[in-house]
């Protein structure tokens, strides 16, 4: 076999301060340097000091200060670039004290490893994870001290080597340290470790940078880009992961080389390597307008957002979902390189590594149960399935019905409308008819797409597809519908596979709404032709002749297996109809095939894909050249024979390229002692390419190069999102039953001298690609309506009806810088929040806002109603004016929301309820002064030290804070509870000071409104016990308990109760609970007490009462 699969225990390294200068390195040309005792180097390892990297040649142990060392390593652009920290710097003095870093094995005195037993777990768009056992022996004699101690933290950087191929199989960083102690078996140490993802999941996309503007805006038809390059999907997420990361987007005019992406990156190391983050295939649909995608919301994650992104990007006419995952990206053997962790995205189905121009990848590496053959062979192309493995068929999630819910952006409603599947064998297009496309995409070929329910004035079905009126053929032409050959309407085409082909064996699949099957009219049978808008247009698409339930093109799912199986899927604001479209033929096409999970276990070490070749510069024509980089050699090989050479470890040739291997920058390679030998020197990849003619690997050893008759070995380790092969005919798993299957998660073991990896994979019951398998690790135990999973909102700056929003200016009668008797309404500068968005919003007033009021107000009432026949409104449109609001009559506001919004994507781009976010109605009041304010939104500020104008005087609202002028005029209008008898005036915590009224309050006092109604058991034995005090407030800041807020700001004697006084007498009266008693409360966020008096005075007209009778009493004994 040419891969002997050895297992050894995996090399465990931490990112270490490993030493301290001791004294300054004076120049470049220092070969030796002076260090602080202690240090953690050792002979040959290379260090980091600055940006600088360097190699210790000549050490004695951790007590020799003077070190030798070998200047300026790895420079050599063929291995990265300076700006991602592949290679070093150059040689450059250093200051005394300065750290020194360094990649470091965590290893004991004997240069044994102090891993006990590690477990590496992935799943598909998630964190990957370490759990590490470390022996953390005694350091002194003081038991509870460990070697480790205070050298791993949180954020330590950590990775796992694999012990014979040097593949790296995970790198993260440290997120928990906890330390354990046994008697018998001494410290340890318990490591929980994540890869750069655990970030991602953390990051919250808020603010300006969770704003993507793909073109600008205001430019119809706009060709100019303006945050990305293009519109493709991958070029988003981009963006995405450099903005939401440490230094991650280049400084204004400081170039390409000040891009400092420090935790993930996108950019190879060095150019023209083959791509691990690959462009999209598709540009975005956009439409006409300038777009812009909002990532803002309260419980949207930079993962979430980006893995959602990936899933909606499509590969080929029907087929969606882009993997993502880390890749290590160590490109170099130095331990002083650390580089940014490379970001995967690659098309799903084609990993590792086939063209997308080929049919999807069936694997490089099988997974064999061992009743296939006996023995089974393992090697680096075949591993044995230990007994035990699980097959199980995934029926529930063949779903056939999806119910699509979003907000219509020209209306602001809510829609709901089911999308049900056909698949179809052929399609016929008449001379000069139409295509499936035509109906939903529109004649124009707009990548808008036609509405999906049409408008109530359309007449034929040109701007909209689903018609309202069911069942009707009346109109007599809607182009969208869908009839068989009696005219009978079966639905509305809302999408087609196809859509844009023709021909009599293309197929497919179509999404019809408005279908059914409760009536004879509605059912269709196998094989049928289905025609668009009338049979005797004669275009029409053909029904497979399928029935089996099982099978994947199933003619009619729902109708075949007589069961409705339905899940809804939730999107925002959505202005381009086919991006709903997409986002529900993808989720179709990979609920609705047939799968087959499978759980299975191999042993020994990490599964890898390893191929080996022999150098052969003679006949074959191979070709090396090697350049010196410090003391290493960069080595450039050239395989003039590849596609007959390259053998896998049972001696087939591939007869493909290397990057069709799965091979990209940062897999390892190994020098072998000889055919079918063990690993002698090893190194990365730093570049790979499909080159014909020019070198296609380049590398570097940990010492020397290769030469001529030298065999080598390649590695691909195994992630989530390879396919691989299957085969276990004992549980009839075949290549056309589930055989090719996608790796949905995986879990490594190790543990001293042995290993295991416990595998999930899904595949196609049916069938051999994987084009359409694109989802996170399924988990079937959830309710089948994954609404839930699919709410991403990719909405374009649209403003959702109920997203809070929060203006810190107020508003008040007035004209800006006029006279304030005007009818105008006026407003301060202040800042508007818009869920996770902030406008600074310059002062002004409706007469001069843009698109104001050209005059005052006027006030006509002609039905006596006490409000103006006209009314406006202000409103904020950021495609309008990002710095002030604008103002149309309500009439004009509202016609513009329905009637122009109704409007087409593709042929009228400009939707208005989705962009313009009401901020208040205004109109001329009949009686006093001001005009009538009301809000739809939060206003002024929102404590005293934030306060935008000396007039702000309150802070609540029927719409949340308001203050000032507001208040003036009829307050009726501008202050009332949206609920009745459901809201407190000031809070525990801040309270109002002086109330002043002229006319008492009026209280509900009402029997129907009471109960429990019974004679009160205090009386004049209660206020006997009272103690009437005076007091004065504490006005010294400085001696107010911390959680006392506010000033009471008098310095009058006062006159009342101490509460504590009161609930002592309460105690003695039999009332211990504050329950029994509403005179008396406390705050349960300070701690204090307050009294309301009105309880009192029940009390004291029964103790009046009580020495009435008394006084009666003694006057009739008298």
């Amino acid at each position: 076999m040419t891969d002997p699969l050895i297992h050894r225990a995996s090399k465990i390294y931490a990112w270490l301060k490993v030493g301290q200068l001791g004294a300054a390195i004076a120049n470049d040309s220092v070969t030796s340097m002076t260090v602080d005792s202690g240090h953690r180097m050792i002979n040959g390892m290379d260090v980091l000091i600055g940006t600088e990297m360097m190699t210790v040649s000549a050490i004695t142990g951790s007590t020799d200060t003077a070190i030798t060392i070998d200047r300026g390593e790895y420079q050599n652009t063929k291995n990265g670039t300076v700006h991602g920290r592949e290679i070093g710097g150059a040689a450059a003095a250093h200051a005394d004290n300065s750290d020194i870093f360094a990649w470091s094995e965590l290893i004991d005195s004997d240069g044994l490893s102090l891993a006990q037993s590690f477990t590496i777990e992935e799943n598909m768009y998630k964190p990957r994870t370490l759990q590490l056992t470390l022996s953390n022996f005694s350091a002194t004699t003081k038991f509870t001290v460990g070697l480790l101690d205070g050298l791993l933290k949180e954020s330590t950087p950590l990775k796992v080597v694999h012990g014979v191929n040097y593949s790296v199989l995970f790198s993260g960083k440290i997120i928990r340290v906890t330390k354990q102690h046994a008697l018998n078996e001494g410290n340890t140490l318990q490591i929980t470790a994540a890869d750069a993802f655990y970030e991602m999941g953390r990051i919250k996309t808020v603010g300006k940078d969770a704003i993507v503007e793909i073109k600008n805006i205001n430019k119809a038809n706009s060709s100019s880009f303006a945050d990305v390059a293009d519109a493709k999907i991958s070029s988003i997420i981009e963006l995405l992961v450099r903005r939401f990361q440490f230094s991650g987007i280049t400084p204004a005019g400081s170039g390409s080389a000040a891009v400092k992406e420090h935790n993930v990156t996108t950019t190879p190391g060095v150019s023209g390597s083959e791509a691990v983050f690959e462009d999209s295939r598709f540009d975005r649909n956009l439409n006409a307008r300038g777009t812009k995608i909002s990532f803002a919301g309260s419980n949207n994650y930079l993962l979430k957002a980006i893995s959602r992104l990936a899933l909606s990007d499509q590969l080929a006419t029907h087929t969606y979902g882009y993997q993502l995952n880390i890749n290590d990206n160590f490109t170099s053997v130095s331990t002083a390189h650390n580089p940014p962790k490379m970001l995967t995205y690659a098309k799903s189905g084609f990993s590792p590594g086939i063209a997308e121009s080929t049919s999807p990848s069936t694997g490089n590496l099988t997974f064999q149960y061992y009743f296939e053959s006996d023995p089974v062979t393992e090697n680096g192309g075949t591993r044995l399935m230990k007994s035990g493995a699980s097959f199980d068929n995934l029926d529930v999630d063949k779903v056939n019905v999806i119910n699509a819910r979003w907000t219509d952006s020209h209306t602001g409603k809510i829609r709901n409308l089911e999308f049900e599947l056909f698949n179809y064998i052929g399609v016929t297009k008449s001379s000069g008819g139409q295509s499936l496309g035509d109906a939903f995409d529109g004649a124009s070929g707009s990548t808008g797409g036609k509405k999906i329910v049409a408008d109530a004035d359309d007449a034929d079905g040109t701007n909209g597809v689903h018609d309202l009126n069911l069942n009707s053929l009346s109109p007599s032409s809607w182009k969208p519908r869908v009839v068989d050959a009696d005219d009978n309407v079966i639905g509305y085409l809302q999408f087609a596979s196809t859509g844009t082909s023709v021909g009599g064996s293309l197929a497919g699949f179509a999404l019809l709404s408005g279908t059914s099957t409760l009536t004879a009219a509605k059912q269709v049978v196998a094989g049928e032709n289905l025609f668009l808008d009338t049979a005797a247009d004669a275009d029409f698409f053909t029904l497979t002749s399928v029935t089996d339930p099982e099978a994947v093109n199933v003619f009619r799912p729902q109708q075949v297996l007589e069961q409705k199986v339905m899940v809804t899927m939730d999107f925002g604001v959505e202005e381009n109809f086919n991006n709903i479209r997409e986002a529900v033929a993808a989720r179709f096409a990979q609920k609705s095939i047939p799968k087959v999970r499978g759980r299975f276990q191999i042993s020994n070490s990490y599964p890898c894909s390893t191929w080996e070749n022999v150098i052969d510069t003679g006949d074959s024509g191979d070709t090396i050249a090697t350049t010196a980089d410090g003391s290493k050699t960069v080595t450039e090989l050239y395989d003039n024979t590849m596609g007959g050479s390259v053998t896998t470890s049972d001696g087939i040739g591939l007869g493909v390229a290397f990057t069709q291997l799965g091979l990209r920058a940062g897999h390892s390679i190994g020098k072998l002692t000889a055919q079918h030998g063990d690993v002698d020197t090893f190194g990365y990849l730093s570049k790979v390419t499909t080159a014909n003619s020019a070198a296609q690997l380049t590398f570097m050893l940990n010492s020397g190069t290769v030469s001529n008759g030298d065999y080598y070995r390649l590695h691909v380790p195994l992630r989530t999102g390879h396919v691989v092969k299957v085969r276990s005919t004992y549980h009839g798993i075949t290549a056309t039953t589930g055989g090719n299957a996608l790796v949905t998660a995986m879990t490594y073991y190790e543990s001293g001298g042995s290993a295991y990896t416990d595998i999930e994979t899904v595949g196609q019951r049916q069938g051999t690609g994987q084009d359409v398998i694109a989802f996170e690790r399924p988990d079937y135990a959830k309710d089948l309506d994954d609404s839930g999973d699919d709410g991403f909102d990719d909405s374009q700056l649209g403003f959702g009806l109920l997203e809070p929003a929060h203006y810190t200016g107020i508003f008040k009668g007035g004209q800006a810088g006029g006279s304030e008797t005007a009818v105008d309404v006026q407003w301060t500068e202040g800042y508007l929040y818009v869920g996770g968005r902030s406008f600074k919003i310059a002062a002004g007033s409706t007469n001069n806002a843009t698109f104001g009021l050209n005059t005052t107000m006027p006030f006509v009432d002609t039905n006596d109603t006490g409000i103006s026949d006209t009314r406006n409104i202000v409103f904020f449109d950021p495609n309008i004016s990002e710095v002030a609001f604008c103002t149309e009559t309500e009439a004009s506001f509202e016609t513009q929301n329905a009637t122009a919004g109704r409007g087409q994507a593709f042929t009228n781009p400009t939707p208005f309820a989705a962009r313009r976010l009401r901020i208040a109605t205004v109109s001329a009041s009949k009686t006093g002064t001001f005009p009538l304010i009301n809000l739809w939104i939060q206003t002024g500020a929102s404590k005293i030290s934030n306060q935008s104008d000396a007039e702000v005087t309150g802070m609540s609202s029927m719409a949340g804070i308001i203050g000032g002028r507001q208040l003036s005029g009829n307050v009726a209008y501008h202050w009332l509870p949206t609920i009745t008898e459901n809201f407190d005036l000031g809070t525990a915590a801040r309270e109002w000071k002086d109330l002043h009224i002229k006319n008492e309050p009026t209280v509900n006092s009402d029997s129907r409104k009471k109960k429990n109604i019974a004679d009160i058991e205090l009386g004049l034995d209660f206020i006997n016990d009272l103690k009437p005090r005076k007091y004065d407030w504490i006005l010294d800041a400085t001696k107010i308990p911390r959680d006392l807020k506010g000033n009471f700001g008098t310095n009058q004697t006062m006159r009342g109760l101490i509460a504590q006084e009161v609930i002592q007498a309460l105690a003695t009266h039999g009332i211990d609970d504050l329950a029994d008693f509403a005179g008396i409360s406390i705050n349960p966020e300070t701690g204090f007490y307050s009294a309301k008096y009105n309880q009192f005075v029940a009390i004291l007209i029964k103790a009046v009462q009580e020495l009435s009778a008394k006084v009666k009493a003694l006057e009739d004994e008298g």
